[in-house]
């Protein structure tokens, strides 16, 4: 991302733009991914389904993991 700065702005900006379309296709991709049994609750992260909605949060706030390269 931080080599391509303007296709980041540009990201950015749609989404600023048009927030509630891109929540919305957000939680139609995790309402279709849960369908096939995915995304599930890890170490790493909290799978919730409450109130027509999917979040996806970490298990432990305080800890941060950093995939490798």
């Amino acid at each position: 991302m931080s080599e391509k700065l303007d296709q980041t702005r540009k990201l950015g900006d749609a989404f600023l733009s048009q927030q509630d379309y891109v929540k919305e296709t957000i939680q139609e991709l995790r309402r279709k991914a849960e369908e096939t049994g995915d995304p599930q609750s890890t170490e790493e992260q909290k799978v919730i389904a409450e109130d027509n909605a999917i979040r996806i949060e970490p298990a432990q706030p305080e800890v941060v993991y950093v995939a490798g390269l």
